[in-house]
């Protein structure tokens, strides 16, 4: 038989299991669950090796058993504050290098743009035939027929 854990009524519990179930229904939740670390911080001070053990595999957080301090006790909610500060950390590194990766491509994007402009424009203003300036796009910008002549639709004067 399958059981959520949603339907086990930790409280029976008087080992780490308690708190193994606890963090489990908690653990999508940031604030309801640093909330109850608080509450149960005297439970969480005593938490055997095993219980931190398998604590640190559920919520992904390998480090977790790091955080005795020098009379063996858990400081489980500064663990769990570390975490969130890490993911936070994390997201912030993250979104920054997409937008590195984004601001390159686009101005990339542009600056090519800018550039067949220029040569449409230039070639144009000196007499040369809409197909050679094809045909130069294609060759000095390594583009198809079809988006040359695309380009040519949007900038030839």
């Amino acid at each position: 038989n399958v059981i959520a854990l949603k339907d086990v009524d930790e409280k029976k519990f008087r080992t780490g299991l308690r708190e193994l179930i606890d963090v489990m229904k908690h653990r999508m939740d940031d604030s309801a669950l640093q909330h109850y670390c608080e509450e149960n911080d005297l439970r969480f001070r005593q938490l055997d090796d095993d219980t931190v053990e398998a604590i640190s595999v559920m919520i992904n957080y390998p480090e977790l058993n790091r955080y005795r301090d020098e009379r063996g006790e858990m400081k489980m909610c500064q663990a769990l504050e570390d975490l969130k500060r890490k993911g936070f950390e994390e997201g912030i590194s993250q979104g920054i290098s997409q937008g590195i990766s984004q601001g390159i491509s686009q101005g990339l994007n542009q600056g090519l743009d800018q550039g067949i402009k220029a040569m449409i424009e230039s070639l144009s203003e000196f007499g040369i035939p809409k197909e050679q300036v094809s045909m130069k796009l294609m060759e000095k910008f390594d583009i198809g027929q079809t988006e040359a002549a695309a380009y040519l639709e949007r900038y030839w004067k």
